[in-house]
């Protein structure tokens, strides 16, 4: 079985609150090349948000 690739995504409180009440629909990350790798380069099938 292939696994699925996962971006994980820490969040502060009350911001993983805010989507898990589905009050805030969007979530945005500086573009650093840092994130740039990572949201545009690589393919994700899943994205997860963490509380933390």
């Amino acid at each position: 079985m292939k696994m699925k690739s996962v971006l994980h995504l820490n969040l502060h409180r009350e911001f993983f609150a805010r989507i898990a009440a589905g009050t805030k629909r969007s979530e945005y990350r500086s573009r650093t090349p840092y994130w740039r790798r990572r949201l545009e380069v690589l393919p994700y099938a899943l994205i997860q948000f963490r509380n933390g």
